[in-house]
């Protein structure tokens, strides 16, 4: 499988990658079906750029190539023109940290020797921690 595009957060005053996709889990409630697959580095068919604003998650903005609308995030959420408060993700966030590994073709593109962990219940952080990337990745390093 093809490394797939991060999703984007805004986090401690900086922009970050983020190798999780809280919006899938709001597809899954939904029932939504998603959207068409945008080639082999995006099967999810869009990218989201998130924010967290004083412990709690919101969805900024949602991209898909071609475009599905002037505003995703509206169509999505009606009546909701701007940021949305992600209540319906628990679960963790996975942000990388750290020097880029040797690419493996599988997951998200650009693994790091650190990812950051941020804890959610119900779109609220509740815990954060730093994790080395497991040992099979680091390896790499050496060779």
């Amino acid at each position: 499988m093809t490394a797939q595009h991060c999703e984007a957060i805004y986090y401690q005053a900086q922009w970050r990658e983020m190798n999780t996709c809280p919006l899938d889990s709001y597809f899954l409630l939904t029932q939504h079906t998603g959207f068409e697959q945008a080639g082999t580095a995006l099967t999810r068919g869009y990218i989201a750029e998130w924010e967290i604003i004083d412990d709690r998650l919101y969805l900024c903005s949602v991209t898909t190539d071609p475009p599905a609308s002037p505003n995703l995030i509206e169509t999505l959420f009606p009546g909701c023109s701007k940021r949305v408060f992600a209540h319906w993700y628990s679960g963790v966030l996975v942000l990388p940290e750290g020097a880029t590994l040797p690419y493996l073709h599988v997951g998200f593109a650009g693994q790091r020797e650190k990812q950051r962990l941020l804890y959610l219940k119900k779109g609220v952080v509740t815990g954060s921690i730093i994790k080395e990337s497991p040992p099979c990745l680091l390896r790499f390093m050496d060779i």
